[in-house]
């Protein structure tokens, strides 16, 4: 006799059913219908041949077994969230200049600025795109700021570099009038 394979759809739903009391919550928190809901609980319970819930007006109570069922599988989906967030953390870990992308899009796009490494930006600082508006006096951190050239003249963007000259200045030790 083979085993029936269960429908994970059928088991997410069923957990969280059980853990929130509601088929309602349940569909909330799965962004799905009560109706999809309670059908996939109904289908697990036929497949299974018991009952998994009590239905009561508005909530629902695990039976005995399905409290069993609903323990297990409330592991089980919390073990297979922190795997993914393990995953997505590790991936994270290996693109550290991810971020650093992101800034200079926007600073090409004229959108924002970025305070990145030059190396990062040597082609777009060779095709004009970027232009270091306070020249390469590198912070702290070895970082310059870069802004597209079309951003000089706007007066809110001459205060922000204006203020921003003089914190770098500040803590590289150079006191600069400003």
């Amino acid at each position: 006799m083979t085993a029936t394979r269960l429908s994970l759809n059928a088991l997410r739903a069923y957990e969280a059913s059980a853990r929130l009391n509601s088929m309602t919550l349940a569909a909330e928190e799965l962004a799905v219908t009560h109706g999809a809901i309670s059908r996939h609980v109904r289908a697990l319970e036929e497949t299974l041949g018991l009952p998994l819930l009590r239905r009561t007006g508005y909530s629902v109570l695990p039976t005995e077994h399905g409290a069993r069922l609903m323990d297990g599988l409330s592991a089980g989906f919390s073990l297979i969230d922190a795997s993914v967030a393990q995953l997505r953390a590790e991936l994270a870990a290996h693109d550290p200049f991810e971020h650093f992308f992101m800034l200079i899009q926007a600073a090409v796009c004229g959108i924002g600025l970025a305070v990145v490494p030059k190396m990062l930006v040597e082609s777009e600082l060779a095709s004009g795109r970027l232009v270091a508006p306070l020249g390469f006096l590198a912070g702290p951190h070895r970082l310059v700021l870069w802004i597209a050239p079309h951003l000089r003249s706007r007066a809110d963007m001459r205060a922000v570099l204006s203020w921003l000259d003089r914190e770098m200045q500040a803590a590289n030790g150079v006191d600069r009038p400003g």
